[in-house]
């Protein structure tokens, strides 16, 4: 585990096909981990995120309301006052160090796995609400092929992206007629 991360979450959307190959589902991600703990980063992923980044947080769309006293409240635990509107929401240097403290606390023996479908088969049920469900710890091959998983051809680090804007500028609108159908 890392000292600064309560949890990480990856959230995949499968198919019908995906649920009944969910092991090999996750076989993927830890080989993507691995693949990512050989190569390293790429510079240009830091800058591209925190490119992204201020993009992001300059045209966001702003809350109001209860929600947003109560999130920016949540932030000045962490953060002071005159930084909780920008600092939690910005890439402000490049830490190698802590990217592979955090993808060294990506492994199996970390994880809990949490498959949601109406297929699932499931052997007890909460006692509040009365929602079934199934717990299982995974072991055995299973657990060894997440522990060790095999190189993927076709898994790799992301590509340079060349296309994301220098400038967004937005521009006065100026209606016109496109097309007269009358």
């Amino acid at each position: 585990s890392h000292p600064d991360i309560a949890t990480f979450d990856i959230n995949i959307k499968l198919t019908r096909k995906g649920e009944k190959e969910y092991q090999r589902v996750m076989e993927l991600v830890f080989a993507y981990f691995e693949m990512l703990r050989q190569k390293g980063f790429e510079p240009y992923t830091f800058l591209e995120s925190k490119r992204m980044a201020e993009i992001n947080l300059k045209w966001r769309e702003l809350q109001e309301g209860m929600g947003f006293v109560a999130g920016q409240s949540a932030l000045m635990q962490d953060y002071p006052l005159e930084e909780i509107e920008t600092t939690p929401y910005l890439f402000t240097k490049e830490d190698k160090a802590t990217y592979r403290a955090i993808l060294e606390t990506l492994r199996p023996e970390n994880m809990l796995a949490v498959l949601s479908s109406q297929a699932v088969k499931t052997d007890k049920k909460e006692k509040f609400f009365g929602t079934e469900y199934s717990l299982e710890e995974v072991g055995g091959e299973a657990f060894a092929n997440l522990k060790n998983p095999v190189p993927v051809e076709g898994i790799g680090y992301p590509e340079r992206n060349d296309f994301l804007p220098e400038q967004l500028v937005l521009h006065a609108e100026h209606p016109h007629l496109i097309r007269d159908d009358d």
